[in-house]
């Protein structure tokens, strides 16, 4: 395919859709994906089907097959979830360039397979009011159309900083010798002569625009020299001027509510839910109507996640790490112990459904 004319620039629309246009985005959206979610079900219940009538071994290609199949409907039940909701996304103070490069840090993984680079800049400490989630599931959306249509080879560059009251994200890819022209994915009259995957393609930049929509802020894509994804969010100011980037989070954390069980010292028995997880750790509400004393800093407790009808993943040993406080009550930081085999790969898999 030519490679776009330098001279070509294109701003796709960022004004929030009438009601008829979201009424028809929406439709659109859940007939792509209840066709595609149908088509990668039958998929992994052919391959156990043939798996379970072998004498054979189940070979590699078996299994191989249903993670991939697996994979794609958690990504479809995501943005499908994200599009429902996104006019009531929970929105808090978070360090936005920390969570970008966490999530590039994903990212990275996914484009390397495609031999894809990612060169990231960003300033540090840079807050703003967002939903961790949505904010990820943003950049997962671009970097999945970006993948499809950027050759092997291929090079994006992301930068995050501060610009007077809002925090810019640019992600610049390199626009020489594309699979296929970006801007075909937006236009609907192209569309309606192409297969479903180019859909699936626009509807992923649609719901990452809902998103950012939500955000408070804006999702455009120019081209001028390069194709540029321009992602908007506001900025907190009520913290500390931004400073050069030092260091990533060990643990990769998702927002997650599970019935749990905190022992204390005293072996009183507290009932709540998690609201944050991750293989390091998690974060447990602490509500205000409870009788029983919050723990404080460094104190030791053990506790239950409920995470599958009776399925219980224990954690014996965890130290309060810090207490933020949090709408109608207390959060209780928790740094986990040593984790059994099973549990880190519990966890480990939750955090990835809901990351990657």
């Amino acid at each position: 395919m030519k490679p776009l004319r330098k001279t070509r620039k294109v701003v796709a629309a960022d004004s929030p859709p009438s009601r008829q246009e979201a009424s028809r985005e929406l439709r659109e959206f859940c007939s792509l994906a209840s066709h595609e979610l149908s088509n990668l079900l039958g998929v992994v219940l052919g391959e156990l089907e043939y798996a379970k009538n072998r004498k054979a071994q189940t070979p590699e290609r078996t299994f191989h097959l249903i993670t991939k199949a697996a994979e794609k409907a958690l990504s479809i039940g995501r943005n499908l979830a994200y599009f429902a909701v996104h006019p009531h996304l929970e929105l808090e103070s978070a360090d936005t360039s920390q969570l970008l490069l966490d999530t590039l840090e994903i990212v990275e993984k996914e484009m390397a397979i495609h031999n894809i680079q990612v060169a990231a800049l960003t300033e540090s400490s840079v807050f703003g009011i967002v939903d961790p989630g949505a904010l990820q599931q943003i950049i997962f959306n671009v970097f999945s159309v970006i993948a499809r249509v950027l050759p092997a080879g291929g090079k994006t560059k992301v930068t995050l900083a501060k610009d007077k009251k809002v925090i810019r994200v640019n992600i610049v890819v390199d626009s020489t010798n594309l699979n296929r022209n970006l801007f075909d994915v937006l236009d609907r009259s192209a569309l309606s002569e192409e297969n479903l995957r180019w859909k699936s393609d626009r509807l992923k930049l649609s719901v990452a625009k809902h998103l950012a929509r939500g955000l408070g802020g804006a999702l455009t894509i120019t081209s001028q020299k390069d194709i540029s994804f321009q992602l908007t969010l506001p900025f907190d100011s009520r913290h500390p001027k931004p400073a050069p980037y030092s260091n990533r989070r060990r643990h990769r954390r998702i927002s997650v509510s599970f019935p749990v069980v905190v022992q204390l010292d005293r072996s009183e028995l507290v009932q709540s839910e998690t609201r944050r997880l991750s293989v390091g750790g998690c974060l447990v509400a602490w509500p205000k109507h409870l009788r029983v004393q919050s723990p404080q800093i460094n104190d030791s407790v053990s506790l239950k996640i409920l995470y599958f009808d009776d399925e219980v993943i224990e954690i014996p040993l965890a130290r309060v790490a810090n207490l933020p406080p949090m709408a109608g009550g207390l959060g209780i930081g928790l740094e986990f112990g040593a984790l059994s085999d099973k549990a880190k790969k519990i966890i480990g898999a939750i955090v990835k459904s809901h990351t990657s």
